[in-house]
């Protein structure tokens, strides 16, 4: 896009606190949106326009791209990276995140009831503010 090769990845750990605090408005203007009626087009757009700041850095985010180099992007282009970058990241969601944390859940939910209501942690998990892992 304008003489520029990005390359596109699925979000990673360090973005995940910029990320919410930039789709924050976005999602605000979504909420009641039914998803079962099938997406509202307009009014996911609508959203986008209204709240063109945070589409801005949401997209910055997700591209890697710095926040002047996108203000100066034809719109189409801005359109195209932005359908791109929630493409790359919906799929990576999808495919990737939702069913490990669903198996992960199930494992836990497993383990705390073949446990019991007992006090003790599973094994590899432990207390409140003293996370390991391995």
């Amino acid at each position: 896009l304008a003489g520029v090769t990005l390359r596109l990845t699925p979000l990673v750990m360090r973005d995940l606190p910029a990320f919410p605090r930039a789709i924050r408005p976005i999602v605000a203007e979504l909420q009641g949106l039914d998803l079962a009626a099938g997406l509202d087009f307009a009014r996911v757009q609508g959203a986008l326009l209204a709240q063109l700041d945070a589409t801005l850095e949401a997209v910055a985010i997700m591209s890697k791209a710095d926040r002047p180099w996108l203000e100066g992007l034809a719109i189409d282009d801005f359109i195209t990276l932005t359908a791109r970058a929630l493409r790359v990241n919906a799929d990576f969601f999808m495919t990737r995140i939702l069913p490990t944390l669903n198996r992960e859940l199930e494992n836990l939910v497993a383990t705390l009831t073949a446990r019991g209501t007992g006090s003790t942690l599973p094994p590899g998990l432990s207390a409140p503010g003293t996370a390991t892992a391995s």
